[in-house]
Order: C-alpha cells, then sequence, then structure tokens
C-alpha cells in the first residue's frame, strides 16, 4: 500500500509539474502578447501624438501668417494716415507762413508810412501849440534828472 501511494504521489508529483510546466508556458505566451499589444499600442500612440504635433504646428503657422498679414495691413493703413496727416500739416504751415508774411508786410508799410507822417505830424502839433510842446520838453528833462544818477561833487 506504502508503495501504491508513493506510486500516486510519484503521479501527481508528476502531474504537478507538467501542469506548472504548462501554466509557465501560457503565463510567458500571455506576457509575451500583451508585451506585443502594448508595444503596438505604443506604436499607435506616437504616431497619434506625431499626427497631432504636425496640426498643431501647422495650425501655429497659419495663426502667425494671418498676425503677419493684419499687422501689415494695420502698418500700411497707419502709415497712409500718417501721410496724409504729413501732408495736411504742411499745407497749412505755408498757407499760415504765406499769410504771415503778407500780414508782416503790411506791418512794415503801415509803419514805414507812419515813420514818414510822424516829423510832418509833430511840426504841425508844435506850431499849433508851441507852450505845450514848451511844457512837454521841460517835464521830459525834469524826468530825466530825476532817474539819472547823481554825481558825488
Amino acid at each position: 500500500m506504502a508503495r501504491k501511494i508513493f506510486k500516486q504521489f510519484g503521479k501527481i508529483k508528476d502531474d504537478a509539474g507538467e501542469t506548472a510546466s504548462a501554466a509557465r508556458d501560457r503565463i510567458a505566451e500571455t506576457y509575451g502578447n500583451a508585451r506585443a499589444k502594448g508595444e503596438v499600442l505604443a506604436e499607435k500612440g506616437r504616431v497619434v501624438a506625431g499626427e497631432a504635433l504636425e496640426t498643431s504646428r501647422d495650425a501655429a503657422n497659419r495663426a502667425l501668417e494671418a498676425g503677419r498679414i493684419k499687422a501689415g495691413h494695420a502698418y500700411e493703413a497707419g502709415s497712409e494716415k500718417a501721410r496724409e496727416a504729413y501732408q495736411a500739416g504742411r499745407g497749412k504751415a505755408v498757407e499760415l507762413y504765406a499769410d504771415g508774411r503778407e500780414k508782416a508786410g503790411e506791418l512794415y508799410a503801415d509803419g514805414r508810412e507812419y515813420a514818414r507822417e510822424l516829423p510832418a505830424k509833430t511840426s504841425d502839433g508844435i506850431q499849433r501849440n508851441p507852450l505845450l510842446a514848451l511844457v512837454s520838453a521841460t517835464a521830459v528833462g525834469l524826468f530825466a534828472g530825476i532817474m539819472l544818477p547823481k554825481s558825488k561833487r
């Protein structure tokens, strides 16, 4: 009976060894399959990430180009407005200069005419009222004498 038990035990042991070996083989196979599937999924992930990166890069480049175009249009519009303002200001400055020059010429002519008439007016005033001329000259002399510093002598 002991022999029979040992024999049965040996058979169970052999069966267990085969079962463990088969289980190890299945585990190795499953691990290999899972690893292969993981590598395939990882590769798909890299491809999708690369495509997303390209799409993002293209979108960024398009947005940058659109911004450059808008900036160029804004620059052109601003330059045109600046040119128009410069031309308007220059035209106004030329106009004001011409008006000022004309007015200065008129004032110069009026001053010259007044200076030409002044001696005649002065002599007419002295001839009409000589006493007033004498009093005025005396007053001017007194005022000048008061204003001038006195000497120590």
